[in-house]
Protein backbone atom coordinates (compact mmCIF):
# COMPACT_ATOMS: atom_id res chain seq x y z
CA UNK A 1 0.00 0.00 0.00
CA UNK A 2 1.57 3.25 -0.81
CA UNK A 3 1.23 6.52 1.55
CA UNK A 4 1.82 10.17 1.76
CA UNK A 5 2.55 12.09 4.99
CA UNK A 6 1.16 15.89 4.70
CA UNK A 7 3.14 18.02 7.66
CA UNK A 8 1.42 21.16 8.45
CA UNK A 9 2.84 23.46 10.98
CA UNK A 10 6.45 23.48 12.99
CA UNK A 11 9.73 21.75 12.89
CA UNK A 12 8.54 19.23 15.65
CA UNK A 13 5.85 18.03 13.53
CA UNK A 14 8.70 17.73 10.24
CA UNK A 15 10.54 15.58 12.42
CA UNK A 16 7.79 13.25 13.53
CA UNK A 17 6.53 12.87 10.25
CA UNK A 18 10.18 11.82 9.01
CA UNK A 19 9.87 9.32 12.02
CA UNK A 20 6.57 7.87 10.61
CA UNK A 21 8.06 7.83 7.14
CA UNK A 22 10.63 5.26 8.04
CA UNK A 23 8.16 3.56 10.76
CA UNK A 24 6.14 3.57 7.76
CA UNK A 25 8.98 2.47 5.25
CA UNK A 26 10.11 -0.48 7.61
CA UNK A 27 6.60 -2.02 7.70
CA UNK A 28 6.34 -2.54 4.87
CA UNK A 29 4.64 0.52 3.28
CA UNK A 30 5.64 2.43 -0.08
CA UNK A 31 6.12 6.29 -0.39
CA UNK A 32 3.69 7.34 -2.82
CA UNK A 33 5.68 9.03 -5.81
CA UNK A 34 2.23 11.07 -6.61
CA UNK A 35 1.80 13.42 -3.52
CA UNK A 36 -2.05 13.74 -4.46
CA UNK A 37 -2.93 10.20 -4.42
CA UNK A 38 -2.05 7.29 -2.48
CA UNK A 39 -3.84 4.45 -0.47
CA UNK A 40 -3.48 5.98 2.86
CA UNK A 41 -2.81 9.71 3.63
CA UNK A 42 -1.36 10.45 7.50
CA UNK A 43 -2.22 14.57 8.03
CA UNK A 44 0.24 15.64 10.83
CA UNK A 45 -1.72 18.62 11.87
CA UNK A 46 -0.86 21.96 13.83
CA UNK A 47 -3.00 23.90 15.75
CA UNK A 48 -1.40 27.08 16.54
CA UNK A 49 -3.88 29.57 15.28
CA UNK A 50 -7.67 28.87 14.15
CA UNK A 51 -6.12 29.77 10.68
CA UNK A 52 -4.46 26.69 11.28
CA UNK A 53 -7.24 24.68 12.13
CA UNK A 54 -9.36 25.98 9.39
CA UNK A 55 -6.73 24.67 6.72
CA UNK A 56 -6.17 21.06 8.15
CA UNK A 57 -10.08 20.71 8.16
CA UNK A 58 -9.92 22.12 4.37
CA UNK A 59 -6.87 20.11 3.72
CA UNK A 60 -8.65 16.48 5.12
CA UNK A 61 -11.69 17.31 3.44
CA UNK A 62 -9.51 17.70 -0.20
CA UNK A 63 -8.55 14.76 0.57
CA UNK A 64 -11.53 12.63 1.07
CA UNK A 65 -12.94 14.11 -1.74
CA UNK A 66 -10.15 13.54 -4.16
CA UNK A 67 -9.29 9.90 -2.87
CA UNK A 68 -12.81 8.53 -1.86
CA UNK A 69 -11.46 5.09 -0.73
CA UNK A 70 -8.20 6.15 0.57
CA UNK A 71 -7.80 5.79 4.58
CA UNK A 72 -7.10 8.87 5.97
CA UNK A 73 -5.19 9.13 9.06
CA UNK A 74 -5.10 12.39 11.33
CA UNK A 75 -2.04 12.76 13.94
CA UNK A 76 -0.76 15.97 15.78
CA UNK A 77 -1.69 19.12 17.93
CA UNK A 78 -5.27 19.39 16.43
CA UNK A 79 -6.14 16.16 17.02
CA UNK A 80 -4.72 16.15 20.37
CA UNK A 81 -6.40 19.30 20.92
CA UNK A 82 -9.74 18.84 19.37
CA UNK A 83 -9.91 15.18 19.94
CA UNK A 84 -14.23 15.33 19.15
CA UNK A 85 -13.52 18.12 16.04
CA UNK A 86 -15.96 17.16 13.53
CA UNK A 87 -13.96 16.62 10.62
CA UNK A 88 -13.45 13.22 11.96
CA UNK A 89 -15.87 11.38 10.98
CA UNK A 90 -14.56 11.37 7.17
CA UNK A 91 -11.47 10.10 9.04
CA UNK A 92 -10.53 6.16 9.05
CA UNK A 93 -8.07 6.62 12.16
CA UNK A 94 -7.62 9.84 14.38
CA UNK A 95 -4.63 9.32 17.03
CA UNK A 96 -2.94 11.93 19.79
CA UNK A 97 0.65 12.42 19.85
CA UNK A 98 1.30 9.39 21.84
CA UNK A 99 0.06 6.93 19.54
CA UNK A 100 1.65 8.00 16.41
CA UNK A 101 4.50 6.09 16.96
CA UNK A 102 2.18 3.04 16.32
CA UNK A 103 0.29 4.27 13.53
CA UNK A 104 1.62 1.49 10.75
CA UNK A 105 -0.17 -0.36 13.66
CA UNK A 106 -3.08 0.56 13.43
CA UNK A 107 -3.36 0.90 9.96
CA UNK A 108 -2.84 -2.96 9.08
CA UNK A 109 -5.89 -3.22 12.03
CA UNK A 110 -7.96 -0.83 10.12
CA UNK A 111 -7.16 -2.89 6.81
CA UNK A 112 -7.99 -5.63 8.33
CA UNK A 113 -10.93 -4.88 10.14
CA UNK A 114 -12.12 -1.89 8.33
CA UNK A 115 -13.46 -0.19 12.13
CA UNK A 116 -13.01 3.26 12.65
CA UNK A 117 -10.22 4.25 15.04
CA UNK A 118 -10.84 7.70 17.39
CA UNK A 119 -7.99 7.42 20.01
CA UNK A 120 -6.89 10.56 21.79
CA UNK A 121 -5.30 10.29 25.01
CA UNK A 122 -6.76 13.91 26.69
CA UNK A 123 -5.49 14.30 30.35
CA UNK A 124 -8.21 16.57 30.64
CA UNK A 125 -8.11 17.08 34.94
CA UNK A 126 -4.96 16.98 34.89
CA UNK A 127 -5.06 19.90 31.73
CA UNK A 128 -8.01 21.36 33.89
CA UNK A 129 -5.60 20.92 37.09
CA UNK A 130 -2.67 22.38 35.72
CA UNK A 131 -4.70 25.28 34.24
CA UNK A 132 -5.76 26.35 37.33
CA UNK A 133 -2.73 26.10 39.25
CA UNK A 134 -1.13 28.05 36.49
CA UNK A 135 -4.20 30.40 36.72
CA UNK A 136 -4.06 30.75 40.54
CA UNK A 137 -0.38 31.39 40.54
CA UNK A 138 -0.63 34.05 38.37
CA UNK A 139 -3.61 35.60 40.26
CA UNK A 140 -0.98 35.17 43.08
CA UNK A 141 1.76 36.86 41.88
CA UNK A 142 -0.31 39.44 40.39
CA UNK A 143 -1.67 40.38 44.04
CA UNK A 144 2.11 39.72 45.52
CA UNK A 145 3.02 42.30 42.51
CA UNK A 146 0.41 44.83 42.83
CA UNK A 147 0.74 44.74 46.66
CA UNK A 148 4.51 45.20 46.69
CA UNK A 149 3.62 48.70 43.70
CA UNK A 150 1.09 49.95 46.30
CA UNK A 151 3.71 49.21 49.76
CA UNK A 152 6.06 50.91 47.85
CA UNK A 153 4.09 53.66 46.72
CA UNK A 154 2.53 54.20 50.77
CA UNK A 155 6.41 54.50 51.34
CA UNK A 156 7.00 56.73 49.22
CA UNK A 157 4.12 58.55 50.13
CA UNK A 158 4.94 58.45 53.74
CA UNK A 159 8.53 59.75 52.84
CA UNK A 160 7.07 62.98 51.31
CA UNK A 161 5.02 63.75 54.29
CA UNK A 162 7.93 62.71 56.31
CA UNK A 163 10.04 65.59 54.21
CA UNK A 164 7.05 67.58 53.89
CA UNK A 165 6.77 67.82 57.72
CA UNK A 166 10.83 68.64 58.07
CA UNK A 167 10.22 71.03 55.34
CA UNK A 168 7.82 72.64 56.93
CA UNK A 169 9.33 72.83 60.56
CA UNK A 170 12.39 74.67 59.10
CA UNK A 171 10.29 77.16 57.51
CA UNK A 172 8.46 77.54 60.87
CA UNK A 173 11.85 78.05 62.50
CA UNK A 174 13.26 80.57 60.05
CA UNK A 175 10.10 82.55 60.28
CA UNK A 176 10.92 82.60 63.75
CA UNK A 177 14.19 83.72 63.50
CA UNK A 178 13.10 86.44 60.92
CA UNK A 179 10.65 87.90 63.48
CA UNK A 180 13.49 87.87 66.53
Amino acid sequence: MTFNIITLGCKVNQYESQVMTEVMLKDGFTHSQDKDHADIFIVNTCTVTSVSDSKNRKLIRRIRRNNENAIIVVTGCMSQAFPEDEVYEICDIVVGNTNRKIISKLIKDYVANSDHYVNVEVQVEKFLNQSKLLTLKKEQEHKLKLRTVVTVSVHIVLSLMQEAEFVQKILMNLRKKQQT
